[in-house]
């Protein structure tokens, strides 16, 4: 159900909404089929990259698919689209350099790792006008 090494590159306070497909790894086809994400709860997670390519065990934020919640949108579940919403709020007070994202399925007592990948947080250097 894993589609790693999802990099994003962005500047610091923009927008952004993150596309994922879930696939069905669980399939014999050679080309895995979506897996319907209808009844699965998801949770995406941001976390600062270390220069020794470790990662904080502390999220700066999370983002979650759950009852009421539409931080994460299920555009086409039966399809395994996903969308995750980042607004200006979520980067504009993080500092430039590498992060690394992940998104989880809550279907089983362990969360399951469905994407990850890097972003690159770039420094916006024009403010946005009040």
């Amino acid at each position: 159900m894993a589609k790693m090494r999802q990099n994003i590159t962005m500047y610091q306070g923009d927008t952004k909404t993150l596309v994922f497909t879930i696939v069905d790894e669980d399939s014999l086809l050679a080309v895995k089929p979506p897996k319907d994400i209808s009844a699965i709860d998801l949770r995406w997670s941001m976390v600062k990259l270390k220069v020794d390519g470790s990662y904080s065990a502390t999220p700066l934020f999370d983002k979650e698919s759950t009852a009421g919640n539409t931080e994460i949108e299920k555009v086409d579940a039966v399809n395994g689209v996903a969308h995750v919403k980042l607004v200006t709020a979520d980067t504009s007070g993080l500092k430039p350099g590498a992060y690394y994202h992940q998104l989880e399925s809550l279907l089983t007592t362990a969360p399951l790792v469905v994407a990850d990948g890097e972003i690159t947080l770039l420094k916006k250097v024009i403010e946005d006008a009040d």
